[in-house]
């Protein structure tokens, strides 16, 4: 099961590969421990939607988040599963 945050945060920490290695979520650091999977959305371009960078990740001591970067370099946490 899953809940939509769609939350900004600031840019995360990136690895060597530019991959999250950590962001700041709800007044915590959380370390990214594995990238479960990226992909990229158009999002809804007719709208004026700019195309984003979706991550989702597990971070260290449990828990999925999705995050998601725009080409303008905006981030937010979009959805987290528990």
């Amino acid at each position: 099961m899953s809940r939509l945050v769609e939350q900004p945060i600031g840019p995360p920490v990136l690895s060597g590969q530019k991959t999250p290695y950590s962001f700041r979520w709800a007044g915590r650091t959380c370390r990214v421990d594995q990238v479960l999977d990226n992909w990229q959305d158009t999002g809804a371009w007719w709208e004026g939607e700019a195309e984003k960078t979706f991550w989702r990740v597990q971070i260290r001591g449990g828990g999925v988040f999705e995050l998601w970067q725009d080409t303008a370099g905006q981030w937010a946490v979009y959805r987290i599963w528990d």
